[in-house]
């Protein structure tokens, strides 16, 4: 069974094309933490993955740089020939479910900026926090 779950921050903000086909997809990297036992520390792997019609739409609506997403999809490889002639390995997930933690629309600069403004310009007496919990 080819099955993989990754659950991590993406690396660059989504950018949906469109396939020859008409279809929608969009390419990108997720970040994920991965506890390295030998040196005792957390590490960070870097996986390509893609995503087709619906996952590539939903993920331009509600994801953006920076966004916690899962996704569960497929292992893929491809082997492509470099400038030097070597052949190399290229690994990528196909990203068959994807789902981003936040669900809410990813809003445009000047909105986001604007609800930062509004948010954070209070002070707060150092070491309290600028919400109650």
């Amino acid at each position: 069974m080819n099955s993989i779950v990754l659950s991590g921050r993406l690396t660059k903000d989504v950018e949906v094309k469109e396939s020859q086909g008409g279809g929608a997809y969009t390419r990108n990297t997720i970040a994920v933490d991965n506890w390295d036992s030998k040196n005792k520390k957390t590490k960070t792997i870097f996986v390509d993955f893609v995503a087709f019609s619906h996952n590539a739409n939903y993920l331009g609506k509600y994801a953006r740089k920076g966004s916690e997403v899962t996704i569960l999809g497929t292992l893929d490889s491809n082997k492509r020939e470099t400038d030097d002639g070597k052949m190399v390995t290229y690994w990528s997930v196909i990203a068959n479910v994807v789902e981003a933690h936040k669900s809410e629309p990813v809003k445009s600069g000047e909105e986001e900026k604007a609800e930062d403004e509004y948010r954070f310009d209070e002070k707060t007496p150092e070491g309290e926090l600028p919400f109650e919990m």
